[in-house]
């Protein structure tokens, strides 16, 4: 990360899941453009812009944030319920469905390819 005015840089490690850019983005957007123009004119030469680089973790976590924001919600009550039924043995798959599922999942991946 540059910053301007000779400042230092820094690596942040461990967000928890944070978005990093936003926040970034966030603190950038706070400054006074005033004060920006204040000190380009004071220093006579053209102020070093901000950047970000995110490392390979942070954007393999960006990729799993956003396939997960892609999934579908999960339906807690169907799951407790085939949960039960499982260990009650009272769970009959639906055989049809199951060779249905396939089929299509199997369809969808040649015509993706």
């Amino acid at each position: 990360m540059v910053f301007p005015r000779g400042e230092s840089s820094m690596k942040i490690n461990g967000t928890n899941g944070i978005d990093v850019a936003r926040l970034y983005a966030n603190k950038a957007s706070e400054r006074k453009p005033e004060t920006e123009r204040k000190d380009r004119a004071e220093s006579g030469k053209p102020v070093d812009t901000d950047s970000v680089e995110l490392s390979g973790r942070a954007k393999q976590l960006q990729a799993y944030r956003l396939a997960l924001s892609d999934m579908p919600p999960v339906r807690k009550e169907l799951v407790n319920q085939l949960r039960q039924e499982i260990h009650d043995g009272s769970y009959g798959p639906n055989e049809r469905l199951i060779a249905e599922g396939i089929a299509r999942e199997m369809r969808d991946r040649v015509k993706g390819e």
